[in-house]
C-alpha cells in the first residue's frame, strides 16, 4: 500500500508540473524529486522535495520581478515622454503664430516693453519670401539672420532707445532702430539676399539707419567687427506667415501621431504589467497547493504499524511452535513408557500393571485429542484473521484511491476558485 502511495505522489508530480500554467517543472526538478520520495521511507525527509519546488518557485518570480522592473522603466519613461510631447503640443496650439526660442531675459524684455507701450515688431514678422524663390536660397538667408542675432531682433522707433536702454537689469535684447512708424511697416518680400547689398536694401526699406561695415557672401558674413561662417543646414522655419503656419501645423500633426504611437507603446506596457501581476499571484497559488507529505506520513505510519502487529504475530506463532514441540517431547517420553509398559505385558504377574498404563495411555489420549482441537481451532482463526486483515488492506487501498480522487478534485476546484477570485479582482 505504501508504495502505491509514492506511486500516487510521482504521479502528483508530473500533474502538478502539467496543470500549472506558470511553476513549470523540468525533467531534472521531477527525477531529483522522485529519488528523494524514494528515500523517504528511510529519511523520512520531505523537506528536500519541498525545497526544489520552492527553488523553482523563487527563480521563476526573481525572472518575473526583473520583468515588471524593466518594464516599469520602461512605462516611466513613456510617460515622461508622453508628458514631453504633450506639453510641448499645449505650448505649441496656445501660441498665436510660431516663433523662434528666446531666453527668459528676452522674455522680461519684452513684457517691459509692452507694459510701458512700447510699439515693437520681431523683424521675421516683416519679412516674407518670394514664391519664386527657390528652397535652398530661403534657408540660406534665414540662416543668415540668425546668425547675425536678427531674425528675431526687435524693430523699434528710434525715439524709444533712452527709455530701453534704462530698463531694469535681467532685461535683455536685440534691437533695429528704424525712423518710422513700427504700425505703418509693410512687409518686405525677400526675392534674394546673396549679398550686402540686398540686405541693405531690406534695412533701407524698414527705414534702418546702419552705419556698419556689412559684408555678405555664400557662407561669410561681416557685420562691424563681428564675423561669422553658415552652416547651410538649417531649415527655414519662421520668415513667412503661411510658412510659419504651415511648420505649425506639420509640428502639430507630428507631435500628434508621436503622442498615439506612444499612447499605444504605453497601454501596450500596462497590459503588459497587468499579465506578469497575474502569472505571479498564479505562481503563488501554484506553489502553495504543492502537496504536503499528510498522506504520506500517514501511509508509512500505518506500514510500521502493520509491520508491529505483523512482528507481534510472528512472536506468537514462535511460542506457539515452542509449546508444540514441548509437547512432541511429552509425548515422546509417554511413547517410550508404552514401549516400555508393553515390554512388561509378557510378564503374567504384571497384568495389573498393565491395566493401569492402559487407562493412562487412554487418558493422556483423550488429552492429547482435546490438545489437537485447540490446536487445529487456533490455525484456523490465524487463517481467518489473516483473511481480514488482507480484505482490510483492499478496503483500506480502495479507500485511499477514493481520497485520492477526491484530494485531486478538491485541488482542481480550489484552484478554479482562486483563478475565478483574480480574475474576478481584475473585473
Amino acid at each position: 500500500h505504501y508504495h502505491n502511495v509514492v506511486e500516487e505522489y510521482i504521479e502528483g508530480y508530473y500533474r502538478y508540473s502539467e496543470q500549472n500554467k506558470v511553476l513549470k517543472l523540468s525533467a531534472t526538478d521531477l527525477n531529483a524529486m522522485r529519488s528523494n520520495l524514494v528515500n523517504y521511507e528511510e529519511t523520512r525527509n520531505y523537506l528536500s522535495i519541498r525545497k526544489i519546488v520552492e527553488q523553482v518557485y523563487n527563480e521563476i518570480s526573481k525572472e518575473t520581478i526583473e520583468k515588471q522592473v524593466h518594464l516599469s522603466a520602461k512605462l516611466q519613461h513613456a510617460n515622461n515622454q508622453l508628458a514631453q510631447w504633450m506639453f510641448e503640443k499645449n505650448e505649441l496650439e496656445s501660441l498665436p503664430d510660431l516663433e523662434p526660442e528666446k531666453t527668459k531675459e528676452c522674455k522680461l524684455n519684452r513684457q517691459y516693453m509692452e507694459k510701458n507701450h512700447i510699439p515693437y515688431r520681431p523683424l521675421y514678422q516683416i519679412l516674407d519670401f518670394d514664391e519664386n524663390m527657390p528652397l535652398e536660397k530661403r534657408k540660406r538667408a534665414e540662416e543668415l539672420l540668425s546668425a547675425m542675432r536678427l531674425l528675431d531682433a526687435v524693430i523699434v522707433h528710434k525715439d524709444y532707445q533712452k527709455q530701453i536702454q534704462e530698463f531694469p537689469a535681467g532685461c535683455q535684447d536685440f534691437y533695429l532702430w528704424t525712423t518710422k512708424n513700427v504700425q505703418e511697416l509693410s512687409t518686405v518680400c525677400i526675392s534674394k539676399l546673396d549679398d550686402q547689398e540686398d540686405f541693405k536694401q531690406i534695412l533701407q526699406d524698414l527705414c534702418i539707419e546702419n552705419n556698419n561695415e556689412i559684408c555678405i557672401s555664400e557662407r561669410y558674413f561681416k557685420s562691424g567687427v563681428i564675423e561669422g561662417s553658415l552652416s547651410l543646414q538649417q531649415d527655414a522655419m519662421f520668415i513667412g506667415y503661411e510658412s510659419r503656419l504651415k511648420i505649425k501645423e506639420e509640428k502639430l500633426a507630428a507631435l500628434t501621431k508621436q503622442i498615439s504611437e506612444m499612447e499605444e507603446l504605453r497601454d501596450s506596457y500596462i497590459a503588459e504589467q497587468s499579465i506578469l501581476e497575474e502569472e505571479l499571484d498564479i505562481l503563488t497559488i501554484e506553489y502553495e497547493s504543492f502537496a504536503d507529505e499528510k498522506q504520506l506520513k500517514s501511509s508509512l505510519d500505518k506500514v510500521d504499524s502493520l509491520r508491529k502487529e505483523y512482528n507481534s504475530i510472528e512472536k506468537t506463532i514462535a511460542e506457539l511452535q515452542e509449546n508444540i514441540s514441548k509437547e512432541r517431547e511429552s509425548l515422546q517420553k509417554i511413547y517410550l513408557k508404552i514401549q516400555e509398559i508393553a515390554d512388561q505385558l509378557l510378564i503374567p504377574t504384571q497384568q495389573e500393571t498393565f491395566l493401569s498404563y492402559k487407562l493412562d495411555l487412554q487418558e493422556y489420549q483423550n488429552c492429547y485429542e482435546s490438545f489437537k482441537d485447540d490446536y487445529t481451532g487456533m490455525l484456523e482463526k490465524i487463517n481467518i484473521k489473516q483473511m481480514e486483515e488482507e480484505i482490510l488492506t483492499q478496503l483500506q487501498e480502495d479507500l485511499d484511491n477514493l481520497r485520492y480522487d477526491m484530494d485531486n478534485l478538491q485541488y482542481k476546484l480550489k484552484v478554479a476558485s482562486q483563478e475565478k477570485e483574480i480574475l474576478e479582482k481584475k473585473l
